[in-house]
């Protein structure tokens, strides 16, 4: 203990040390990739997890899932479902590692890359909280690559030249979420 004593003070620093080098990281990663990590508070994402049905089997992918909670919500709820968080930004992907290694999750799948570049002929169900300037070209990629029945859920933000099928809105304190509701024919 006497050992031990005079490092605390270092050790502390080097712990605050490292926690400004990866909020720099991450500040400067947010600026490059237009894409800042902006989570979800935790009704909107209950209310996600109510709007979605899964069997066994179905696959849910979250594009842009960021430290992972939607995923991991569907994940409990639908033990039997596999369920896949689509990050590109590094510390948010090793967040979303970190709480599933936490939470044991043996049915969450963590993948570190560009939704673009992600398959999802797989997927029954797709949700996106991304910015209007990505939402054209990623409907382009959902309707090529999703099945009939499939179902894309957006917050906050509309796909271009699509209608939804339903429009939830969630309160969160002041703020309201909309949550775009789309079922593929």
């Amino acid at each position: 203990m006497d050992l031990i004593l005079p490092l605390i003070p270092l050790i502390l620093t080097l712990l605050l040390l490292l926690a400004a080098i990866l909020f720099i990281v991450w500040m400067v990663q947010n600026i490059l990739l237009e894409a800042p990590f902006l989570p979800l508070p935790r009704p909107v994402v209950m209310v996600v997890s109510d709007l979605v049905d899964l069997s066994p089997g179905d696959e849910f992918y979250d594009l842009g899932s960021g430290d992972g909670r939607v995923v991991r919500a569907l994940a409990k709820k639908y033990p039997q479902a596999k369920c896949f968080a689509v990050e590109k930004a590094l510390l948010p992907h090793l967040l979303s590692i970190f709480f599933n290694l936490w939470k044991r999750s043996p049915n969450v799948f963590q993948i570190r890359t560009d939704f673009k570049h992600q398959p999802l002929k797989r997927a029954k169900v797709v949700f996106v909280y991304l910015f209007p300037e990505v939402m054209g070209a990623l409907s382009t990629k959902l309707m090529r690559e999703l099945s009939p029945g499939a179902t894309i859920i957006s917050a906050q933000f509309t796909f271009p030249g699509l209608v939804p099928n339903k429009v939830v809105k969630v309160q969160d304190g002041v703020r309201e979420f909309k949550l775009y509701v789309y079922h593929l024919a």
